[in-house]
């Protein structure tokens, strides 16, 4: 499952690096990213309840497998 920003409206190509504690670095869409804000608060969601935030736009990724 992977977070999607229904807000984003740039261009729909456009990728962000993340750097693993490992040295990897990944690349993921710009829409699959939200801002640090939102993140937070799922993460105290999660915390919280044990489950997934229901005010964050969710994609199951399991359906391209």
């Amino acid at each position: 499952m992977s977070s999607r920003d229904p807000a984003y409206s740039g261009p729909p190509d456009a990728e962000m690096e993340f750097q693993l504690t490992n040295g990897q670095v990944d690349r993921y869409p710009v829409a699959w990213t939200l801002p640090i804000q939102d993140i937070e608060r799922a993460i105290e969601f999660f915390k919280a309840y044990g489950e997934p935030a229901p005010f964050v736009s969710w994609y199951d990724d399991s359906a391209k497998l």
